[in-house]
């Protein structure tokens, strides 16, 4: 009766199929992509209208992703030696990639049946490229020096940041976006925070999507001028500062942190920035959840579950600090979950950093910051009970960024408004409008519970959470 091969002799043989099927995976994928690139330049050359130069972005953007998709599968399979299950990714990801020219075959984006279709086959493929990703690393698990979570930044990635030329073409700002992005425009064009010239001037206009026909987004473009164009200059968001400057009425700590990618395509830019930060909480999610003893499977379908449902889905695609806050108060749970397994002094000063952030993105995460800094200090003063040097250590790990970034905000207020009181712009703004403050316990119960905005009516997948 033959004899099993050893395990060595196993490895060897998948290598040496992992090669043949590399080789001739390559030129195919390649031949697709350089293909589709034509078709790219292609739609460019003949976008006259607005709508179909964004659709031509739209499907640059599915090239880029075919790329990047091609060259993780071939580098985790070469470098990092993921060769389980590689001849049915490697087939599978030829046929994905097959999807973008079904949306290079639709023209005449300004009709409204084109318009949705394309955006179909395009969430079908990102949606595809993400699962094909995350089933790879699923199946390699087991046998990889790649840490788990990078992998599930960059799936996750490819869903939120690759809808994001879609999201600038095909939605319009809603509600504070607009307003925390002229701030933004200020700082990265200005170079200054008096917003008085940017709302005179119209600069909020670059936010906008080129003009439609109403059956494209369930509404004609003369409602959204009206709802929101022709409505923001008479509703500036702004309060009055100590030299007379128009300045933001919300917390300048998120318009500050979209500033980068806006300064590189505008709203496009800032979206992404909020596509990124997305990505890093959902690699939060997944290594929290492993943390707390899912397996990896278990932990996937955490991501799936929280991260592609309302209301963080939702806050991918619109330019809001909520996300930010979400993914910073995540991480610091995580700080404390990686050092309670490992007291390294880098997670409590990353926590401590954090900590200190989250009052400049509003003022409401003060409810966040304060808990997380006080549960912090009360584990490490648990832990290092009568080791008293390395008790003030650790709380100035955690507590020096906090103290530095108070200072900071202080010094801003002062030099702007007049206060060393943090957040002072949003106190002015709810002394002027008191029915948006004070009214903790109501809006408690709002959060969770209002039939239109609350977190479970319109995100039931939590009621799993609480319970």
């Amino acid at each position: 009766m033959p004899q099993p091969k050893p395990s060595t002799d196993a490895r060897a043989d998948r290598k040496s199929n992992a090669v043949t099927d590399l080789r001739r995976y390559c030129p195919a994928a390649g031949i697709l992509n350089l293909a589709l690139l034509l078709e790219v330049v292609n739609r460019f050359h003949h976008a006259i209208t607005p709508i179909n130069h964004g659709l031509a972005r739209v499907l640059a953007m599915a090239l880029v992703v075919n790329i990047a998709g091609a060259a993780a599968i071939v580098w985790l399979a070469s470098v990092r030696r993921w060769h389980n299950a590689l001849s049915p990714i490697l087939k599978l990801d030829l046929l994905i990639s097959l999807l973008p020219f079904v949306m290079a075959a639709l023209r005449g984006g300004e009709k409204g049946r084109v318009f949705h279709l394309f955006a179909l086959v395009y969430v079908i493929f990102l949606l595809c490229r993400m699962a094909e990703l995350l089933f790879f690393a699923a199946q390699n698990a087991a046998s990889t020096a790649v840490r788990l979570p990078v992998i599930v930044f960059a799936a996750v990635f490819i869903v939120y940041g690759g809808i994001v030329p879609w999201v600038a073409l095909a939605s319009t700002p809603q509600g504070d976006e607009v307003h925390f992005m002229v701030l933004t425009h200020s700082l990265v064009f200005d170079h200054d925070f008096d917003l008085g010239n940017n709302y005179a001037d119209g600069d909020y206009k670059e936010e906008y999507p080129p003009p439609s026909p109403g059956e494209m987004r369930g509404y004609p473009y003369a409602s959204i001028e009206r709802d929101n164009l022709v409505y923001v200059p008479h509703e500036p968001h702004v309060v009055r500062g100590s030299a007379g400057q128009l300045l933001l009425e919300h917390d300048p700590g998120f318009p500050m942190l979209l500033a980068p990618g806006y300064a590189l395509d505008k709203r496009e830019g800032a979206l992404f920035t909020i596509s990124l930060i997305g990505a890093v909480g959902a690699a939060g999610v997944f290594e929290l959840a492993t943390l707390l003893g899912a397996g990896i499977l278990q932990a996937l379908l955490t991501v799936v579950l929280f991260c592609f449902a309302c209301p963080f889905w939702t806050y991918t695609q619109t330019a809001f600090a909520d996300l930010a806050g979400a993914t910073g108060s995540l991480w610091i749970a995580l700080q404390f979950f990686r050092y309670r397994r490992r007291e390294a002094n880098r997670y409590l000063l990353l926590a401590g950093v954090l900590i200190a952030i989250l009052p400049w993105l509003n003022i409401r995460y003060w409810s966040l910051a304060g808990p997380a800094f006080l549960v912090l200090n009360a584990w490490v003063l648990h832990r290092e009970w009568g080791r008293w040097a390395r008790v003030v250590e650790k709380m100035a790990l955690l507590g020096v960024p906090s103290l530095v970034g108070l200072c900071a905000f202080a010094l801003f207020d002062k030099h702007f408004f007049g206060t060393y009181l943090p957040n002072a712009s949003m106190l002015m703004f709810n002394r002027m409008y008191p029915q948006f403050g004070r009214h903790p316990l109501r809006g408690f119960f709002g959060i969770l519970f209002d039939l239109s905005y609350g977190l479970l009516p319109v995100a039931p997948i939590y009621i799993a959470a609480f319970a």
